[in-house]
């Protein structure tokens, strides 16, 4: 059977380019895939092929896309990893349900006689943010919905619920998951790493020492060797995004403390400054992540012109944006 990797975009396509993020970049590969799979679900299937993987184009958080979603043995799997609490997942996730459905089902008809059958869904976020959590919990739409006085009158309770479980993969968390997947412990040690680095160094110096200490140690060494460059320039985009994100939720939070003190003026601010997240993080960072892809390239050992092509490749822009890009900054003088 073969592979299908099928690159969805459901609705209208955002204007802005987002990029994927490391741990995505990992475990789009199917064997790695399925290497993770197996770990969740103790099984030890050995066909990646089987392996239909339909991860949406279009599903961002802080800018990145950071979800790998499959369907195996009729079911729809979505992996996400998160460095932040996210309490709004399984809203989020029945959106994402719903267009991966809308997709596949597109040229059937739901108003046949005949049940169309779907598969059914799991949800698994990976946590390795900097905040304690449990070892494993799970968010429920439920919990979002508004309570009404007559919930505990028979059928009046809602009718739809949806369910995800997050696994803290942090420290000594959820050993058995990975001692069963050597990438997913990999990939935690590299994370971890790179936070401790970035204690005491720049973000660029602390990943790219965390990347050659990986590769000295056998950790990710035949993925970080083969992508140092682009994983080099996901990482530092990664942790600014995670990094500025909590200095403007910081930000926000003193704002809307003072905010709330103004009647009337609290809702509109709110929805401007959340706007202003997305929109500000993603434009801010592009440049600086273009830069740093393009200079590793060529350290290690990509003649310029390639590296300007590949970055264009990478980043979906022209090459001469690249050009532009290292111009303004002069870099390679």
């Amino acid at each position: 059977m073969t592979i299908k990797n099928h690159t969805l975009r459901p609705g209208t396509a955002p204007d802005i380019k987002y990029k994927d993020t490391v741990f995505r970049k990992l475990f789009s590969d199917p064997a790695r895939l399925l290497e993770l799979y197996n770990a969740m679900n103790k099984s030890n299937y050995t066909d990646s092929s089987e392996l239909e993987i339909n991860t949406l184009d279009n599903a961002v958080y802080l800018g990145m896309k950071n979800d790998v979603s499959f369907i195996f043995h009729n079911e729809l799997w979505l992996y996400e990893h998160q460095s932040t609490v996210n309490p709004n997942m399984p809203l989020r996730d029945l959106i994402y349900a719903a267009d991966i459905l809308a997709s596949k089902f597109y040229d059937k008809s739901v108003y046949s006689s005949v049940q169309i059958k779907i598969p059914s869904p799991r949800f698994i976020v990976f946590y390795n943010g900097s905040k304690d959590v449990p070892e494993q919990y799970i968010y429920k739409l439920s919990d979002a919905y508004f309570k009404n006085s007559n919930d505990e009158v028979p059928f009046c309770e809602p009718f739809l619920e949806l369910k995800v479980l997050v696994i803290n993969i942090n420290g000594c968390y959820n050993e058995d998951i990975k001692r069963s997947c050597k990438t997913l412990s990999d990939y935690q040690t590299y994370v971890s790493l790179v936070r401790a680095y970035s204690e005491t160094m720049p973000i660029e110096k602390a990943v790219s020492t965390a990347i050659e200490d990986c590769i000295d140690n056998n950790v990710l060494r035949d993925f970080l060797e083969k992508e140092r460059a682009v994983v080099m320039s996901l990482s530092v985009f990664e942790f600014n995004k995670e990094r500025e994100f909590k200095i403007v939720r910081e930000d926000e939070r003193e704002e809307g403390i003072r905010i709330g003190m103004e009647r009337g003026l609290q809702q509109g601010i709110e929805r401007g400054l959340q706007q202003g997240i997305e929109r500000g993080l993603q434009q801010g960072m592009e440049r600086g992540s273009i830069i740093t892809y393009v200079k590793q390239a060529v350290k290690y050992g990509t003649p310029k012109e390639d590296a300007i092509s590949d970055a264009a490749i990478e980043f979906n822009v022209t090459e001469e944006y690249i050009i532009n890009v290292i111009a303004e900054a002069n870099t390679f003088h």
